[in-house]
C-alpha cells in the first residue's frame, strides 16, 4: 500500500510531468519528419544531420552553467565521438524506416529494440544468467515483432512484403545503434567528473560532424530548404530534440525510475496518435497486439533493472 501511494505520488510530482511532455515532444519527431518529405524530397542522412545540428546549439546553452565549472577532458573525446556516432546511425536509420513502414511502427520497433540489446549485452559483459523475466520478455519481443512485420496495415490477415521487411530490418537497425548510445553513455557518466547535460551536448556535437561528413562525401547533403521545410527542420531539432531531452533529464532527478521508464513507453502511443490524425496511419488488430506486446516486453525488462538498482 505504502509502495502505491509512493508511486502514485511520484506519478503526480513535477519531474513525473516533465518526463511526461518530453515524451510527447520526443513522438512528434517522426511527424515532423514525414511531413518535412510531404514538402520536399530530403534524404534521411539530411533530415538527421540537421535534427542534432539545431539542437546542438540549444543543449550547449542548456549545458553552459556546468561547463563554467568543469570541462570535459580530452580522453573522454574518443568515447563521446563514439556515442555520436552512434546517436547520428541511430537517427539515420530510424528517419530511413518511415517511409517503408510508418511512423508507428519505426518509433515501436527502434523504441522497444534499444533497452532489450541493452539487457543482453549487460547480461553478456557481466557474465550475468539471464533470468526468467529476460527470457520471457525476448520471447515476447520476438511475437511482437513478428506481429508488427507479418500483418497489413489494416487486415487481421498475415501478409509480408519486401518493404514491410526491410523497414523493420532498418528500424531494428536504428534500436541498436541507439543501445549503443546508451551503453557508452553509462560508461562516460560513470568515468568523467562532467555533468549530464554535458556530456548530451558533445555527444550532439559529435554526431553532428560525423553526419556532416558523411552527407557531405555521399553527396546526400541537401540543405536547399523551403521556409516551410526550414521551419520543420528548426522544430525537429528545437522542440523533440533539445528541448525535449532537457525536459526528461530534468525529471530523472526527482521522479522514480520506475515511474520514468513507462513514462517514456508512451512516446510509441503518442507518435500512434499522432501517426493516426495528421498522417492518417491505420493500426490493424496484430499490429496493435504485436505493438502492446513489445511494449510489455521493454517494461519486464525496466522493471526488474530499477529493482535491482
Amino acid at each position: 500500500m505504502r509502495h502505491s501511494r509512493a508511486s502514485l505520488r511520484s506519478l503526480a510530482s513535477g519531474g513525473a510531468i516533465s518526463i511526461l511532455l518530453g515524451s510527447f515532444f520526443l513522438g512528434t519527431a517522426g511527424i515532423a519528419s514525414a511531413l518535412l518529405n510531404r514538402v520536399q524530397d530530403v534524404s534521411p542522412l539530411t533530415i538527421a544531420f540537421l535534427r542534432v545540428g539545431i539542437a546542438t546549439p540549444f543543449l550547449f546553452l542548456l549545458a553552459w552553467p556546468s561547463m563554467r565549472k568543469q570541462r570535459i577532458h580530452l580522453p573522454d573525446l574518443f568515447l563521446l565521438t563514439l556515442i555520436g556516432g552512434a546517436l547520428g546511425g541511430s537517427h539515420t536509420l530510424f528517419f530511413l524506416s518511415i517511409p517503408l513502414i510508418g511512423v508507428t511502427l519505426a518509433v515501436v520497433i527502434s523504441l522497444c529494440t534499444a533497452p532489450l540489446v541493452v539487457a543482453l549485452v549487460s547480461a553478456w559483459l557481466f557474465h550475468e544468467r539471464p533470468g526468467v523475466r529476460l527470457l520471457i520478455a525476448l520471447l515476447l519481443a520476438l511475437a511482437g515483432t513478428l506481429l508488427l512485420t507479418l500483418s497489413g496495415e489494416n487486415a487481421t490477415g498475415i501478409g509480408l512484403t519486401t518493404q514491410t521487411l526491410n523497414g523493420t530490418l532498418i528500424a531494428f537497425g536504428s534500436g541498436c545503434f541507439y543501445a549503443v548510445f546508451m551503453l557508452f553513455s553509462k560508461i562516460v557518466a560513470q568515468r568523467s567528473r562532467s555533468s549530464s547535460s554535458q556530456i548530451t551536448a558533445w555527444t550532439f556535437l559529435m554526431a553532428t560532424l560525423l553526419l556532416f561528413l558523411l552527407a557531405l562525401v555521399s553527396g546526400n547533403l541537401h540543405l536547399t530548404l523551403s521556409l516551410t521545410g526550414w521551419t520543420i527542420a528548426a522544430y525537429m531539432g528545437i522542440v523533440p530534440t533539445g528541448l525535449a531531452y532537457f525536459l526528461i533529464q530534468w525529471g530523472l532527478k526527482s521522479a522514480s525510475a520506475t515511474v520514468a521508464s513507462i513514462i517514456t513507453l508512451l512516446e510509441s502511443g503518442i507518435a500512434a496518435l499522432l501517426s493516426w490524425f495528421f498522417l492518417h496511419e491505420q493500426m490493424g488488430a496484430l499490429r496493435l497486439i504485436g505493438g502492446g506486446l513489445l511494449l510489455f516486453s521493454v517494461w519486464l525488462i525496466s522493471s526488474k533493472r530499477n529493482k535491482t538498482a
